[in-house]
C-alpha cells in the first residue's frame, strides 16, 4: 500500500504541478505539500523494508523506490536545482 501511495504522489505531481489558483483548485496545487507527504511515506517504506531485510525477506522494488527518493533529494543539492516542470518530467 505504501508503494501505491508513493506512486499516487508521483502521478499527482506530474499531472497537477502546473495548476495554479482558480484552475480546478481553490488554492492551486501545492507541490511542496505533495513532496512532503511523499517523503514521509518513502521513509516509512524504507523502515518497513529494513524490518523485512532483518527477517531475511527481500523486497524486489526496493531499488525503484530508492531511486524516487534520490530524485526528490536532487533539488536539495546545491548543484542540482530542479523546477516543478522539470521534476514532473522525471517523476
Amino acid at each position: 500500500m505504501l508503494e501505491q501511495m508513493i506512486q499516487l504522489h508521483i502521478i499527482a505531481m506530474h499531472e497537477l504541478c502546473e495548476y495554479t489558483k482558480g484552475e480546478g483548485f481553490s488554492a492551486g496545487f501545492d507541490a511542496h505539500f505533495n513532496i512532503e507527504h511523499m517523503n514521509i511515506t518513502l521513509v516509512e517504506l524504507f523502515q518497513m523494508n529494513d524490518d523485512h531485510r532483518k527477517k531475511g525477506i527481500l523486497v524486489p522494488t526496493k531499488k525503484e523506490f530508492r531511486g524516487y527518493y534520490t530524485l526528490l533529494k536532487l533539488d536539495k543539492h546545491p548543484g542540482y536545482k530542479v523546477s516543478c516542470p522539470l521534476l514532473c518530467s522525471y517523476l
